[in-house]
């Protein structure tokens, strides 16, 4: 800790197609950590950074800056290139991250999760038509999910799904966008789950996330349903956080109150070690945020303000990380659905 920490308050981790690693750190800015640990902090005026994600439109990195209620996107030198909520205050109010999916007019959609007022809001984030907004889903309110409160959290599935997990409520949220006859049909719903500060979905659109009280506990809402369906517990889970899933499905948990990771193969419905992986962070408790890049190194930021990577443990994940899509075609019965894959729980 001090003068030497490359971290100071991180929130989330997202890899670029270089295999660096994108820091969100509430404290410091922007971290970015390349492969071989050169270290370099960006901080051009945020207020404070959560989450980060990397654009598999452009490669941009969108900085999800809570402080100033605004998302900024950097190019991959750290320069910032634009500014894409301030057209929707004050609806944005505290955006934490965004996560990508495909879309089938103009390439990705980005979707934005706010903290403040509950809500998602969705950009077009292909370079060709960079940054526009689009609409927002309200997470509170009639239409919405009212029992939601605090979201921590989004992710996406293989069929376009957003997963908003409450840190406050045993619920999580979705909101499931189909696109039918080139429009957009959003269906928010609410299925039932844990408190949880994450939540993740593998290559067969399984939904993972974990408890942040009482019994650390594993929990997966299977693909097609809105309740619980499995429960973990056990793989050395010490107060357990933020999730990541490698290209062979496993589901990888930072531990907030250990120095370790654990790890669960959804495929032979196991542990991968029934005591976790040691991060060897010298000081301090909690391995804060992890994540995989593309040559199967799990990352892992550390309450002590180091950066672990633990060579070659995990199953080499596609970058950067998007979801698939749901388009609808026809009418009446001579409708056609067709569903496709994103970049998840896949190899490069």
């Amino acid at each position: 800790n001090g003068s030497n920490q490359i971290i100071s308050g991180p929130y989330n981790m997202s890899f670029d197609s270089s295999g660096n690693a994108w820091i969100g750190d509430r404290v410091k800015g922007v971290v970015e950590v390349g492969p071989q640990g050169a270290a370099h902090t960006f901080n051009p005026g945020f207020g404070m950074v959560k989450g980060v994600a990397v654009s598999p439109g452009d490669g941009t990195i969108w900085v999800s800056d809570y402080g100033n209620s605004v998302v900024d996107v950097l190019n991959s030198s750290g320069t910032m290139v634009a500014t894409v909520s301030t057209n929707i205050t004050p609806r944005n109010h505290g955006p934490i991250l965004t996560a990508f999916a495909l879309d089938p007019s103009t390439g990705f959609m980005a979707y934005e999760a706010n903290e403040d007022i509950p809500s998602v809001v969705m950009f077009e984030a292909a370079p060709a038509t960079p940054y526009t907004y689009t609409k927002i889903a309200n997470v509170k309110g009639s239409n919405g999910f009212p029992n939601v409160d605090t979201p921590g959290w989004i992710a996406v599935d293989q069929t376009g799904q957003a997963w908003v997990p409450s840190t406050d409520t045993a619920v999580l949220g979705n909101i499931a966008v189909t696109w039918k006859n080139g429009v957009d049909k959003e269906n928010p719903d609410q299925s039932f789950g844990p408190e949880s500060y994450s939540t993740a979905s593998d290559g067969n659109s399984n939904i993972w996330t974990t408890t942040n009280s009482g019994t650390a506990t594993l929990e997966e809402i299977a693909s097609g349903s809105t309740t619980v369906t499995a429960t973990i517990t056990g793989g050395g889970m010490n107060e357990p956080g933020k999730l990541a899933i490698d290209g062979g499905n496993t589901v990888w948990i930072a531990n907030d109150g250990a120095n370790t990771v654990s790890a669960y193969s959804s495929l032979t419905t196991s542990w991968l070690a029934s005591n976790g992986f040691s991060t060897s962070a010298a000081t301090g408790t909690g391995a804060v945020v992890l994540g995989v890049d593309g040559s199967g190194n799990v990352w892992t930021g550390n309450a002590d303000g180091s950066v672990t990577q633990l060579l070659g443990l995990a199953t080499p994940t596609a970058t950067p990380f998007y979801g698939g899509m749901t388009v609808t075609t026809g009418t009446g019965n001579n409708q056609t659905t067709v569903i496709t894959n994103g970049n998840l729980g896949s190899k490069p």
